[in-house]
């Protein structure tokens, strides 16, 4: 019923591959880089160290440029890759997971437009406000990954799924946790390695020395535990 999407010596599942690949960079980035951010601000607030800002307004443009821009891009690649790679297997996920996606595109808005707030708002609201609106992108964005984790996941182990046809059967199968621990660690692990590379292009030292100090500790430990989750998945 479809026409086939040949691609001379790859196939349209490497294709998708290789978008996809690309795409957990921006949107593992996008789920960690606030937490980052909030632990910074409010370091810098109780420390009396406005310097700290200037990494805050340079880690939130790498964000929003990155994460927001070719990550965007890229989420729409995969979705036109999977279409056209298998439209019946695209079908009946939508069919069947229609109100996961649903409700992770809720939470996608409210990321997306904390994240512009967040910015546009860096030293034009109090300190406290400025914090809340950076927990609620944080929130918001980390909910998109627990919900979306459960649809890949069902991918890989549909669980009880293809006896019952339940939302949750399929939802919280065998590989639903693990998954979502090692991807949260993963995504930590991003942040911390896009926070040093941030840090790079701030003219002050000392900003320079505390975020790299903080971000190596956080990558180096969040790594070791996606290792660990990593095997316990496999």
């Amino acid at each position: 019923m479809y026409p086939i999407w040949e691609v001379p010596y790859l196939s349209a599942g490497i294709i998708l591959a290789i978008i996809a690949t690309f795409h957990i960079l921006p949107s593992h980035l996008s789920t960690s880089a606030m937490w980052f951010n909030i632990y910074i601000e409010t370091k810098a607030y109780k420390e009396n160290r406005p310097e700290l800002l200037e990494f805050i307004k340079k880690y939130t443009l790498l964000l929003l440029i990155f994460s927001y821009v070719l990550g965007s891009l890229s989420g729409i690649g995969i979705w036109y890759a999977a279409t056209v790679a298998n439209p019946r297997g695209i079908s009946g996920l939508i069919h069947n997971y229609v109100w996961g996606w649903a409700t992770e595109w809720v939470f996608f808005i409210i990321e997306i437009t904390g994240l512009f707030i967040y910015y546009y708002t860096i030293g034009k609201v109090d300190k406290k406000t400025h914090l809340k609106i950076g927990w609620i992108f944080a929130i918001g964005s980390w909910t998109t990954m627990v919900v979306i984790v459960g649809i890949l996941a069902f991918m890989v182990s549909p669980g009880k799924w293809p006896v019952t046809g339940n939302f949750f059967d399929g939802f919280f199968n065998q590989t639903y946790w693990p998954q979502l621990l090692m991807r949260t660690a993963l995504m930590f692990s991003i942040g911390a390695a896009y926070a040093i590379a941030a840090a790079a292009r701030v003219g002050n030292n000392d900003v320079k020395r505390i975020v790299v100090k903080i971000a190596s500790i956080w990558g180096i430990f969040f790594m070791v535990s996606t290792f660990q989750k990593t095997e316990q998945f496999l």
